[in-house]
């Protein structure tokens, strides 16, 4: 079970096919996130851990330019594959906690189920990323699970049981407080949503679903939505 973030090898092709039953499609928090993102014309986008570049591809038909990192090289050549036929959106290969743009560069961002994927420390210096590439007055939006006591403590052993790599790769799933605790170094101004997940679409995700999020108060899916200060 990992402790630090995973290597990008580890977010493989397999990776990719196991974890979405299409690589082409929107998922259920990537529209919620095209919706909360507000997107205007003359937008400048970054989509932070982009992955499949699905969200990408609809942000860039909506926007004036739009950009996708990743630092899998499976995920950029995935979502490559996703925006070819797109003039107004690029891919490129970078971490979270070093995005190759200058300051105040874009003026909405997203980063969406990622900060699960990463150690405590590359969490903050993600999110220091985000704010430091979004213009004043900027806006983001950022998504992850939210576990709380005990779920979190079984989700730790079914995944030690389990002994999957790709279950493995959550390396600290955050509580609701810790999550307020982290955006409050950053902003004063945010929002939090939460929800229990995505929908379940067969028998066997909505067990899974049920398991892992019993009670909105234990365990579910958060949206952040922030806002840089300045004009």
């Amino acid at each position: 079970m990992f402790r630090r973030t995973p290597r990008p090898d580890y977010y493989s092709l397999r990776y990719y096919e196991s974890s979405y039953s299409d690589l082409h499609s929107v998922s259920e928090h990537e529209r919620k996130a095209l919706v909360l993102l507000g997107i205007q014309a003359n937008d400048v986008i970054l989509d932070v851990g982009c992955g499949r570049g699905t969200l990408l591809r609809e942000v860039a038909q909506m926007c004036q330019w739009a950009v996708g990192v990743d630092y899998s090289w499976a995920a950029v050549n995935i979502a490559k594959m996703n925006i070819e036929a797109l003039k107004m959106a690029d891919i490129i290969r970078a971490s979270a906690t070093y995005l190759p743009f200058r300051d105040m560069s874009f003026n909405k961002v997203s980063m969406l189920e990622v900060l699960e994927h990463l150690d405590k420390k590359d969490s903050i210096l993600a999110i220091d990323e985000v704010y430091r590439v979004l213009k004043n007055g900027g806006k983001s939006i950022i998504s992850t699970p939210y576990v709380e006591f005990p779920i979190s403590l079984l989700s730790r052993i079914y995944r030690i049981m389990t002994r999957s790599i790709f279950s493995s790769l959550h390396v600290d799933e955050k509580s609701i407080r810790r999550i307020k605790r982290l955006m409050y170094k950053f902003s004063n101004k945010f929002i939090l949503i939460g929800s229990r997940g995505e929908n379940a679409k067969n028998w066997r995700d909505k067990l899974i679903t049920t398991l892992k999020y019993p009670h909105p108060k234990l365990s579910g899916q958060l949206t952040i939505i922030s806002y840089k200060a300045g004009k």
